[in-house]
């Protein structure tokens, strides 16, 4: 009862530093509620692995040296090289998230902390940074119609560099993983370029793709947690479970593959539409392309539930009282009220979407 306790207190501060933050206007507040955000995860690292490890030193070493370089940055801003100094802000933060060229720190937290800590470093722990650099982008974009400043076509240059940079070695590392807490943090690193780019672009489909982002990884970490699934092996406990659990897997696999019938598939459509009025046509290739080569991957735990009908289970159907055919027949109904009800809620999200994008 006093670790339940604890860990309410901990989630509270967690939540109160991301409200903090969300709708603060001043850097020193993000920065108070950056560590006050670090300060409460700390200690759920620590309650909410099994065995205990150095992640959570590792951890406080990462954020504290990028909070203090971000501080120093901060306090030395001046008219003559501000434009400068935030973009090495924005480095800092590119330390706090993992992004490129930061990213060996946070796969190496990913493989020894627990699924939920992976679900809260993959998700809400990037929030507040992510925030923070929408406002340095909006300083910096004022910065520079006002005072013309001539560093600023660089600057761009050297973000969309990063983020293409970032999409490449997410694909570059990944092709010899065997953990799946190792490839959802190549997943995790991928979907950080669009949502950098998007971030520079539009904040509304940012927090669009973000939330929906969340969504899915919250339903599949589950399920994978749920199951004790860590590693590629333990996917042959797939053929022993039931039906619905394989169909789910399936699901939230095409959901990360962003297949055309699913909502991440209308998302990146939405993304690609802005990438291209803002005449960034080579970088949207270029992330197409490289999420075209993250399907193999993704494929890996793909495979496994596609194997719905083998020898146990259709032992299991000679036993049941219902027919084979019966049970397709079941299963096709099922399907298409499933798909019914599906495509009415994407018709109502796309309306919504409509109007609160302005199109």
């Amino acid at each position: 009862m006093i670790l339940n306790f604890n860990l309410l207190i901990f989630i509270s501060l967690l939540m109160m530093s991301i409200l903090m933050g969300m709708n603060s206007n001043s850097l020193m507040f993000f920065w108070i509620s950056i560590e006050i955000n670090m300060m409460s995860f700390i200690p759920m690292l620590l309650f909410l692995n099994k065995n205990f490890n150095d992640t959570s030193i590792k951890y406080f070493l990462i954020q504290s040296l990028s909070s203090s370089l971000m501080l120093f940055f901060m306090l030395n801003l001046n008219n003559k090289f501000i434009n400068f100094l935030m973009f090495l802000m924005i480095l800092s933060l590119f330390m706090k998230v993992g992004f490129f060229p930061f990213n060996f720190w946070y796969l190496n937290m990913l493989n020894n902390i627990s699924w939920i800590n992976c679900l809260l470093l993959m998700s809400v722990q990037k929030l507040l940074p992510l925030s923070m650099m929408s406002y340095l982008f909006k300083l910096i974009n004022l910065n520079n119609y006002y005072m013309k400043n001539n560093n600023f076509i660089l600057m761009k240059f050297l973000m969309y560099l990063l983020i293409i940079m970032n999409s490449i070695m997410s694909i570059n590392m990944i092709y010899s993983l065997n953990s799946i807490k190792l490839i959802m943090g190549m997943s995790s690193i991928n979907h950080m370029s669009w949502l950098m780019l998007l971030l520079l672009i539009n904040k509304k489909i940012f927090y669009l793709y973000f939330m929906i982002y969340t969504l899915i990884l919250i339903n599949l970490i589950v399920l994978l947690n749920f199951n004790k699934i860590k590693y590629l092996n333990n996917l042959i406990m797939l053929n022993n479970m039931k039906y619905t659990l394989k169909f789910i897997l399936l699901f939230l696999m095409m959901m990360m593959m962003s297949l055309p019938p699913l909502m991440s598939f209308f998302l990146k459509s939405f993304s690609v539409y802005y990438f291209i009025n803002y005449n960034l046509m080579f970088i949207s290739y270029f992330l197409l392309l490289l999420s075209m080569m993250m399907f193999f991957y993704y494929l890996k735990l793909f495979y496994s539930s596609l194997i719905f009908f083998n020898n146990n289970m259709m032992i299991n159907m000679k036993n049941n009282k219902l027919s084979y055919p019966m049970k397709m027949k079941m299963l096709f109904i099922n399907t298409t009220l499933i798909m019914i009800f599906y495509w009415s809620y994407i018709l109502y999200l796309s309306v919504i979407a409509l109007k609160f994008l302005k199109f």
